[in-house]
């Protein structure tokens, strides 16, 4: 007998996940949970049918946004590298979902933009040096 697609929770899906990667051993469980442990804080209890886009872009602005401590210092929120590797594991829990017959159609999760680190400082460095290589008669 096959489970009501809107019956099923984010919580079960979750435990498919880590049975999955358990088994597979395609994945440190060890990261895989430290990443899971801020997803589960915003979709625990949820079903997972409306687990939406929408849903999606306001968990990214909830881990983007700024947090107090209990002491009262504050925090910035969660670099864009950090989500997006949050969002690949979500990806693949509504992948998984799919593939077992628990979701109908899995959400399009889209990834944010990350800066691309040392290039801009190694080209120029890289173009001068090729200039100054140059045989004098193909100098500008």
């Amino acid at each position: 007998m096959l489970p009501r697609l809107d019956k099923i929770t984010y919580d079960e899906v979750r435990d498919d996940l880590v049975a999955y990667y358990q088994t597979r051993g395609t994945r440190d469980l060890n990261e895989a949970k430290g990443r899971l442990i801020h997803i589960d804080a915003y979709f625990n209890g949820r079903r997972l049918v409306t687990v939406t886009p929408a849903l999606i872009t306001t968990y990214v602005q909830a881990r983007q946004a700024p947090r107090r401590l209990d002491d009262g210092t504050e925090i910035s929120g969660a670099t864009n590298g950090t989500i997006n590797r949050e969002l690949s594991t979500l990806s693949k829990l509504l992948r998984l979902a799919y593939e077992h017959g628990k979701l109908q159609r899995p959400p399009l999760v889209k990834k944010l933009r990350e800066p691309i680190r040392g290039r801009a400082s190694v080209i120029p460095a890289r173009r001068g040096r090729r200039r100054a290589e140059r045989p004098a008669s193909l100098a500008c």
